[in-house]
């Protein structure tokens, strides 16, 4: 039996008169959400530019499947701050798989890992999106993605900065995931401070300075937005990068008991068991039980009316399934310290189904 398999190529654009560019920035555009997406004119002319006028790389790739076009992405390298940033990895929506974002993340790491060897980290950002305070539901596929590919969440605050003064809806809460070639658990704070610090000032600000500028108002957007940052931090010395292990982890769900079920299933069983007791009560009085005696029967009895219960009636069997997992649920909750996106300052990983 033959078994066909997919080849996959990754194309870096060195400039904007490559006749493969407009046919990838063209993807961009189709599968980019309008408040996130870069203005092409700019990508554009800093594919040329950008090298040249700070000294730092900045790479626009295609990427192929089967030699069609069905990928897109950027990157740019900073050599002081030897970290280099993914920037919006698009896949064609009539491409988006599972292997095919793996093997286009895992190009993109190997291709960026071998032209800057002496790379301390890599970083990726993924918004919440406008208004949000936890991912939405691509966002928190992506990062599932992105962490089975070696990224780890970062375990602080992190925004990105809006594209345009005027546009609220680009700038939002995100996730900052850091990837190394090492083992990484955690981070020294002023480390975190630094990437966010070339992320903002060496990226996005030199980025924007081709727009008129009057009064350093972007510089302002973003300065105020460091100090966000860094006021979140407190006196924080180190910083947790999470890894897989929450990821991998099986999933805790909430369980789906209603009250109604409660309390309809609850009476049923007490009306058994006020029964169950008072026949008890007439056994023992009539064949002179001892104490002893009378509990263990009792016992026996209603663990038989459990078994019983459990075996004849469906709704019975649901109730106590849905009880053993309200106390699993509750124990889950009180070891991990409940931990869920409720502030900006106690952040935890994203609310799906892998993570919760």
């Amino acid at each position: 039996m033959t078994t066909l398999r997919s080849s996959y190529k990754l194309k870096r654009f060195v400039s904007s008169r490559d006749p493969d560019f407009a046919a990838a920035l063209l993807l961009y555009l189709r599968n980019t959400p309008a408040n996130i997406r870069t203005d092409s004119n700019e990508i554009t002319y800093w594919i040329d530019e950008f090298s040249a006028k700070f000294g730092d790389p900045f790479y626009v790739f295609g990427f192929y499947r089967d030699r069609h076009l069905v990928g897109y992405a950027e990157a740019a390298y900073f050599r002081t701050a030897r970290l280099f940033v993914l920037d919006y990895v698009v896949i064609d929506e009539s491409s988006r798989r599972n292997n095919v974002f793996y093997e286009f993340v895992d190009q993109l790491k190997r291709y960026l890992e071998v032209a800057h060897p002496e790379y301390r980290y890599g970083a990726v950002e993924v918004g919440y999106g406008p208004q949000q305070r936890h991912p939405s539901q691509p966002s928190a596929l992506l990062i599932r993605l992105l962490k089975l590919q070696g990224f780890r969440v970062v375990r602080a605050l992190y925004y990105t900065p809006r594209l345009t003064l005027d546009d609220a809806e680009s700038g939002m809460q995100a996730d900052l995931l850091l990837f190394a070639a090492g083992d990484v658990e955690s981070i020294h704070a002023e480390t975190y401070l630094s990437i966010v610090r070339t992320i903002y000032f060496d990226y996005y600000l030199r980025w924007k300075s081709i727009i008129p500028d009057p009064g350093n108002a972007y510089k302002k957007h973003l300065d105020d937005l460091f100090s966000k940052v860094q006021s979140s931090l407190g006196r924080r010395k180190t910083i947790v990068v999470n890894g897989h292990k929450a990821l991998l982890s099986a999933p805790i769900k909430k369980p789906l008991l209603t009250v109604h079920r409660i309390v309809v299933f609850s009476f049923q069983a007490l009306l058994v068991i006020v029964l169950v007791t008072t026949a008890m009560l007439g056994l023992k009085t009539i064949f002179r039980l001892s104490n002893s005696s009378f509990a263990y029967i009792y016992l026996l009895a209603v663990v038989s009316f459990v078994t019983v219960a459990g075996i004849v009636s469906k709704d019975a069997r649901t109730v106590f399934a849905e009880i053993v997992s309200l106390i699993k649920y509750l124990s889950h909750r009180k070891a991990n310290g409940l931990t869920t996106i409720e502030s900006a300052d106690k952040r935890s990983l994203p609310p799906d189904p892998d993570e919760r």
